[in-house]
């Protein structure tokens, strides 16, 4: 998040856990949400995403992340 933040660009987080969220809220995510409702939030409030950096493991969130990225959107 900071990262995103310093190289000028917004931040959306996705977590399972509601506490890293609040914290990213805190920190000046535009967008905090469970991967339930990321593609909602993602494509209907915020039109999609440029790009998706994906930190887990699991390969669970790569069709979340594929399916909510703006045309020629890049998957990390």
């Amino acid at each position: 998040l900071q990262y995103v933040k310093a190289m000028g660009a917004q931040a959306v987080v996705i977590d399972v856990s509601e506490a890293k969220l609040e914290h990213a809220r805190a920190l000046g995510a535009v967008a905090a949400t469970l991967p339930e409702n990321a593609r909602k939030v993602l494509l209907k409030e915020l039109g999609g995403v440029d790009a998706a950096l994906v930190f887990t493991a699991s390969a669970a969130i790569v069709p979340t992340a594929l399916s909510c990225l703006k045309r020629r959107g890049r998957l990390v």
